[in-house]
């Protein structure tokens, strides 16, 4: 995703700084207009900075068990099967352990598989998360979980993905983004039906 930033909404709070989340196309593996303007900028030592506030940030969609957290949930949903969004930085140790050709069996296997620990701590201000690692050690689903796997639906991840855009909705994507670069605001009127700011 390219993150979109405004100096607010126009009609609406105009001072308040805003951001609007747009797909890239790189995800479709088509070239993106707005990386391949971006990737010349990052070659400027002026437009560095810049260049890097509109770079795709990268994340990743998966599926598991929440087999224990120490996260206070008001309202903790039936179905343990969770949808995680993860970062780069989290992505990186679960690869690991799905391609490490010294495991027998596939980590995700429902007998012999492994659990996960996600760890967060904070490195200089920041939520680190560099302790994650794959437990190595076998962690068979209990009857519950096995239970689990009959009773709820596994998430289709597909589902979770944004559209691809079409040819008008790039057009407008590259017109928020110039729009953004000038120091605008968010028009509602123009983008409105396209893509919004969170919580618009």
């Amino acid at each position: 995703m390219i993150r979109l930033p405004f100096n607010g909404v126009r009609g609406q709070n105009e001072s308040k700084p805003s951001v609007v989340y747009v797909p890239c196309m790189e995800m479709w593996n088509e070239t993106c207009p707005i990386l391949a303007e971006v990737r010349a900028w990052l070659k400027e030592p002026q437009l560095e900075e810049m260049g890097r506030k509109y770079w795709k940030k990268r994340t990743y969609l998966f599926h598991g068990f929440v087999c224990q957290s120490d996260l206070i949930e008001p309202e903790k949903p039936a179905n343990p099967i969770r949808r995680f969004v993860v970062s780069p930085q989290l992505f990186n140790p679960i690869r690991a352990g799905l391609l490490n050709p010294n495991i027998d069996e596939l980590p995700t296997d429902y007998v012999k598989g492994l659990d996960f620990k996600i760890v967060k701590t904070h490195l200089n201000g920041f939520a680190d998360y560099s302790k994650s690692d794959w437990i190595y050690r076998e962690s068979a689903l209990n009857e519950k979980e096995k239970q689990v796997l009959t009773s709820f639906e596994i998430h289709n991840i597909d589902r979770h993905l944004p559209k691809k855009p079409n040819e008008q909705e790039q057009r407008v994507i590259w017109e928020m983004f110039e729009a953004s670069i000038d120091g605008e605001t968010y028009n509602p009127e123009k983008w409105g039906e396209f893509y919004k700011p969170r919580g618009f």
